[in-house]
């Protein structure tokens, strides 16, 4: 996958636990979006510094696989962010809520 390809360097907004090294642990999931004109069209920049942010935010809700996770698991949601000049992990912008009690289990 992708995630084996890019770099593991990271932002201070990314959390390590236990010193448990990081790792991608699932698949990297690429989403694009263009916001629409008012005729319909989309707005088609012709480089990454014509991107301006979407007027909303984009919400995705998605499941854990139960059996790949430990007491030591700490999933989180990052994105690849060159914010710094250069590419690393981050979690700005990014929201991660995990169920209560001990849901890293298998059932």
């Amino acid at each position: 996958t992708i995630g084996e390809v890019l770099p593991l360097t990271h932002d201070q907004t990314v959390l390590t636990r236990w010193g448990v090294d990081l790792a991608v642990a699932a698949p990297v999931i690429t989403i694009t979006a263009t916001p629409a004109l008012h005729d319909g069209s989309e707005v088609s920049p012709r480089s990454l510094s014509q991107l301006v942010p979407l007027p909303s935010p984009i919400r995705l809700r998605l499941w854990l696989h139960h059996g790949r996770h430990s007491v030591r698991s700490n999933p989180q949601c990052v994105h690849w962010s060159t914010a710094r000049g250069y590419g690393e992990w981050s979690r700005a912008g990014c929201h991660t809520e995990l169920p209560a009690g001990d849901w890293w289990r298998h059932e």
